[in-house]
């Protein structure tokens, strides 16, 4: 499971740190840019964030961020891809799609046999209207 959290990085030009949300997946860490800065005053020795406003703004964007991700498994994602899912604005997909990409990835993680099962399972689902057992009117 990922972890979040709201940090800065480096201090810029003009004195302001840009503030980060850190995300850790799988021992590796990733961040997303948010549009919040803060001053060398809001942040302690330690690195946290105190000035509240960003806080509250950061506690919204982790929260949707986490109900994002408990709503899709992402286990065998690395950080980009959890990233990528996070950052891209919420469209429709269809079924047929994300299983291609769902039997991809299991293809790039090494379960080549269980995604050639799906793969058999997608090929007959394109036949299946041609198959099926309804009854077909003819009308002379």
């Amino acid at each position: 499971m990922a972890t979040l959290k709201a940090v800065v990085r480096k201090q810029r030009a003009d004195g302001f740190y840009a503030v980060y949300i850190r995300i850790v997946h799988r021992s590796r860490m990733g961040y997303i840019k948010t549009n919040k800065i803060v001053d060398a005053a809001h942040i302690t020795k330690t690195g946290e964030i105190t000035d509240s406003v960003v806080n509250e703004y950061c506690s919204y964007i982790i929260q949707e961020y986490s109900d994002r991700l408990n709503r899709t498994d992402v286990t065998l994602w690395d950080v980009k891809e959890v990233i990528e899912h996070l950052t891209t604005v919420d469209e429709e997909v269809s079924f047929s799609k994300y299983e291609r990409n769902y039997i991809s990835r299991m293809e790039k993680n090494g379960h080549a046999r269980t995604a050639k099962n799906y793969m058999k399972g997608q090929k007959e689902k394109a036949f299946s209207p041609l198959l099926s057992d309804t009854p077909k009117i003819i009308l002379h």
